[in-house]
């Protein structure tokens, strides 16, 4: 994984200071499979993430990453490990963890809590993806992977390029899920009016 310390955790999201990382590692697993994975490609996660595991100091492409990948992991892993939070199981079943002097979170609490570790953990994700794209040259792994956000056989481009004409706020990671309806588009509409040579050009 690529957050090895509960100071790490501390330092993207306010949690208790009792916090263990052990308790959260599983979502931490779960966020990276789940979402960083699919960002960054698994290549270029084995690059990094041997990297940060070896001993001594991280080259700075490396460092640089990780500090923009970090805050992602740990708001989006909190928002998984939320609904666990203030529940325990047992051989009594599920039970909600309440004292006279601690009492669980409403719904709303922990709805708007989990709104505001998305938001932060996707905008860190998506200033990840930016900062990559403007130094691909320093993650060959990306580049070369299907993880690689920036599509050059498509009129446009990028995610910046599209939001011009349609608003998606640069979103990388909304532009990956519709580039197969921009080629569709590109090749069924556009080729047959200009030419499959004019596109390639």
């Amino acid at each position: 994984m690529l957050i090895k310390t509960i100071k790490e955790v501390k330092t993207y999201a306010a949690v208790n200071a009792s916090t263990q990382l052990d308790s959260i590692n599983p979502y931490i697993n779960e966020v990276e499979q789940r979402y960083i994975i699919p960002a960054i490609g698994q290549a270029m996660y084995d690059e990094l993430h041997t990297a940060y595991q070896a001993a001594g100091t991280l080259a700075d492409k490396y460092q640089k990453l990780l500090d923009k990948l970090q805050p992602a992991i740990v708001n989006l892993a909190y928002s998984v490990y939320l609904p666990f939070l203030t529940v325990q199981f047992n051989e009594q079943g599920i039970q909600i963890t309440s004292t006279e002097n601690k009492k669980a979170a409403f719904e709303w609490m922990i709805d708007k809590a989990d709104k505001g570790f998305q938001e932060i953990g996707f905008n860190a994700l998506e200033s990840a993806l930016t900062f990559m794209e403007e130094k691909r040259t320093d993650y060959g792994a990306w580049v070369s992977s299907t993880a690689f956000t920036m599509n050059f056989e498509l009129l446009l481009h990028n995610a910046v390029e599209f939001s011009q004409y349609f608003n998606i706020n640069n979103s990388r990671r909304l532009f990956k899920v519709i580039a197969f309806i921009i080629r569709d588009i590109q090749f069924s509409k556009v080729a047959p009016i200009t030419s499959v040579e004019l596109l390639n050009d």
